[in-house]
């Protein structure tokens, strides 16, 4: 869920929205009628120039694997990349059915990507870090160079501060992120018992996640600033829309259009205010002599830097940027996808709501993290919303920095991307029997000792939702611990309606699944709740 589940922002972020009236130049829908022929002029030249370079640069890789997403031999990767964009849920199926535990070659048109059967996962997770790296694939599935994403290959350190000290701090953080999140939910979500009001969601759940966010990135008093929260929410979308768009055309024409595309000069304008916040609170770390007794994320780095470029001040600002961009709308649409789909089926809403009653009677009001661990049943639901809906398709992304033979004989080559098909492993009938049929107590009933054994936020889950190995989600237990915050709330002390009765469809662009960001749910506060009050 690291990356992944952020965000559809292709073609409805440059559209209107209210919730950033303040963006003016890049949300009128009049850009898109303003440029139907500077955008038809673009693809048809990436068209042409693709065509000239598949027919000078054709790849040869000659280990045999069927190829996947390619109608012939010298089709040019322009119409692959168009394919993959929209239809990447059915290429995916087709070579599941094909190709069933065996190896084969995907044409994404970015790249090509060998994806790989599980049982390799131990394997890859046994080599050294100087011969497979999860990073380099990161930040070239989200075009790092031209929104600030790699910075991820610069360091690790902030993996280390997020698990080792981040994570252990949670019972710490619990209680002040519980504090503002629930007040941003009271004042951005209706509080009339009568009327049902219609809402899109998914913006003000990033809202909330973004004040528990901030919270554990800078500490108090930085985090409660409003204009340091909205550019969380910001930034997040900027670095996807400049990321998902520019995936549709050729890597050599990237650098150019990239400076067409409104979103890049409003992320240099998210990227100038991060800096505004994060040097500052660099520089009075580094005055604190080891800040200690601080437990956020730019203390922690700065604390226990290894050298100057640990404790680089621009370098914290882009983990900082690359945090906010991996937490946020990820988050948000879990939790958004976790109410609908328990929606559309109220009997098993119902049963969550119950679980959450009797949890706040039996800790008499005190919801520590063994509480919100212990509501098992709302954790099944969202195992079987992320199985169903994950952050991305594509899981265990890796890309090989030197030759490496696998135990079956194949040869994967230097430079070359490989993944896990997460959507196959998620529709396996023998891991989830009738597996394209929504069940929230799938996890809780079928084997309830497995499932206190792997919660939500294990990194062992069948549907690896977290990634494998030594690089799987760093920040899956803060990401697991907001979302129960809100959720607990939500379903306790808010009703809800879908629009026309209807679970609205997930988007899907390219590998990512997300929850539609414009789509609305018909909400009222409950007359009768358990009081629950962080």
């Amino acid at each position: 869920m690291a990356v992944g589940r952020d965000l559809y922002f292709l073609h409805t972020e440059l559209l209107s929205n209210d919730s950033f009236d303040s963006a003016k130049t890049w949300t009128e829908p009049s850009f898109l009628q303003h440029h139907k022929s500077l955008l038809s002029l673009v693809l048809l030249s990436s068209i042409i120039l693709s065509i000239t370079y598949t027919l000078l640069y054709f790849p040869t890789n000659g280990d045999g694997l069927p190829v996947v997403n390619r109608r012939f031999a010298l089709e040019p990767r322009v119409f692959a990349r168009i394919r993959w964009a929209t239809q990447a849920r059915n290429i995916l199926e087709d070579a599941n059915d094909k190709f069933q535990g065996r190896a084969y070659r995907l044409e994404r048109g970015d790249t090509d990507l060998v994806v790989l059967p599980p049982l390799f996962i131990t394997e890859l997770n046994r080599l050294p870090q100087n011969m497979i790296s999860s990073r380099q694939s990161h930040a070239s599935t989200l075009l790092g160079h031209l929104n600030g994403m790699d910075v991820v290959l610069k360091t690790n350190h902030h993996v280390k501060m997020l698990l080792n000290r981040i994570t252990p701090a949670l019972p710490e953080l619990l209680k002040p992120s519980r504090i503002r999140i629930e007040e941003s939910l009271t004042s951005l979500f209706p509080q009339s018992t009568d009327a049902w009001i219609a809402v899109k969601p998914v913006d003000k759940i990033v809202l909330c996640i973004s004040r528990g966010i901030t919270l554990a990135t800078f500490g108090t008093p930085t985090c409660d600033d409003p204009e340091l929260v909205r550019t969380f929410m910001e930034h997040t979308r900027n670095v996807f829309s400049v990321a998902f768009t520019l995936r549709l055309v050729p890597w050599f024409l990237q650098p150019i259009l990239v400076w067409l595309h409104p979103h890049k000069w409003c992320l240099r304008q998210t990227w100038k205010t991060l800096e505004r916040f994060v040097l500052p609170e660099v520089a009075r770390r580094l005055s604190e002599k080891g800040c200690e007794g601080r437990t956020d994320l730019i203390s922690c780095m700065v604390r226990e830097a290894k050298d100057e470029q640990d404790a680089d001040p621009q370098l914290i600002k882009g983990i900082v940027g690359s945090t906010a961009a991996g937490a946020t709308y990820s988050s948000a649409a879990l939790i958004v996808g976790v109410v609908a789909d328990l929606l559309a089926n109220p009997h098993f809403l119902e049963e969550v709501r119950e679980e959450i009653r009797a949890k706040h009677q039996k800790v008499d009001g005190n919801w520590d993290i063994e509480a919100f661990n212990g509501l098992e049943k709302l954790d099944s639901a969202m195992k079987e919303t992320v199985r169903l809906a994950p952050g991305t398709y594509l899981v265990y992304s890796r890309v090989m920095l030197n030759d490496h033979t696998l135990s079956d004989g194949l040869k994967l080559k230097k430079g070359q991307f490989v993944c896990i098909s997460g959507y196959s492993r998620a529709t396996d009938p023998t891991l989830f029997p009738n597996p394209k049929k929504y069940d929230a107590l799938r996890a809780y009933k079928q084997n309830l000792q497995d499932h206190r054994a792997r919660p939500f936020s294990s990194v062992l889950a069948d549907d690896f939702r977290w990634g494998a190995g030594r690089w799987a989600c760093p920040g899956r237990y803060i990401a697991t611990l907001f979302a129960k915050i809100i959720l607990v709330k939500l379903l306790d002390e808010y009703e809800f309606k879908l629009i026309d009765g209807v679970r609205p469809p997930n988007a899907l662009l390219h590998e990512f699944v997300f929850f539609h960001p414009d789509t609305e749910l018909l909400i009222r506060r409950r007359e009768t709740n358990s009081g629950i009050v962080y």
